[in-house]
C-alpha cells in the first residue's frame, strides 16, 4: 500500500521522527492517519459520500486512514468478517474508498513535492472544468499571487469550452 510505504519512508528512513520497532508497533490506519495529519491532507470522510459515511457508521471506521486500512485487509484477506457483508451488497463503498484513498496519495505527493498551487479534487464528480480547489494547506487565494490567464499551457479548460467536464465527455 502506498501511503504506508510513504509513511515508512518518510517517518523511518527520512525524518527519523520513529524507530523502525515502534513504527512496526503501529497499525496501519495509525500510520496513514500520522502520514496524511502531519502533512495537513484532511481525515473526514466527505459529506459528498452518503453510501461511505453509512458504511463507515456501520463498520466503525472513524476516519479515511480506517477505511483504505480496512477494505484493504477486506480485499487481501478473504476469511475477514467483512467479506459476505460487502460481497451480498449491492451498494458496497469500495469504489468511495478507492476514490479517497488516491486523492490522499496525491495529496500527499503534492505535499512532499512542495507544490502550493490549486489543483482538481477528484472526489467532486459535479463540477467545471478549470475551477480549480485551494489545497488544504495552502495559503488562502488573496495571499497567493495568481496566475488569471486561463490560457496558459495545462490550463485544464479552453476559453471555447464552457461546459461542465462531464458534458464534454458524454
Amino acid at each position: 500500500m502506498a501511503l504506508e510505504r510513504l509513511a515508512w519512508e518518510y517517518f523511518v528512513k527520512q525524518k527519523r521522527p520513529m524507530t523502525r520497532r515502534r513504527f512496526d508497533r503501529l497499525k496501519a490506519p495509525q500510520r496513514i492517519r500520522r502520514m496524511l495529519a502531519d502533512h495537513e491532507i484532511p481525515l473526514e470522510i466527505p459529506e459528498l459520500f452518503a453510501e461511505f459515511r453509512r458504511w463507515a457508521h456501520q463498520f466503525e471506521w472513524s476516519d479515511i486512514a480506517d477505511a483504505i486500512a480496512a477494505m484493504r485487509n477486506i480485499i487481501v484477506h478473504p476469511d475477514n468478517e467483512h467479506v459476505d457483508t460487502l460481497r451480498n451488497s449491492d451498494d458496497t463503498p469500495l469504489h468511495d474508498v478507492w476514490c479517497c484513498g488516491l486523492w490522499a496519495l496525491e495529496l500527499l505527493l503534492l505535499r512532499l513535492f512542495g507544490y502550493t498551487g490549486d489543483y482538481q479534487d477528484r472526489r467532486k464528480s459535479h463540477r467545471w472544468a478549470g475551477r480549480p480547489d485551494p489545497l488544504p494547506w495552502a495559503k488562502p487565494a488573496e495571499d497567493r499571487q495568481v496566475n488569471a490567464d486561463s490560457n496558459a499551457p495545462g490550463a485544464a479548460c479552453s476559453p471555447e469550452s464552457s461546459t461542465p467536464t462531464e458534458e464534454r465527455n458524454a
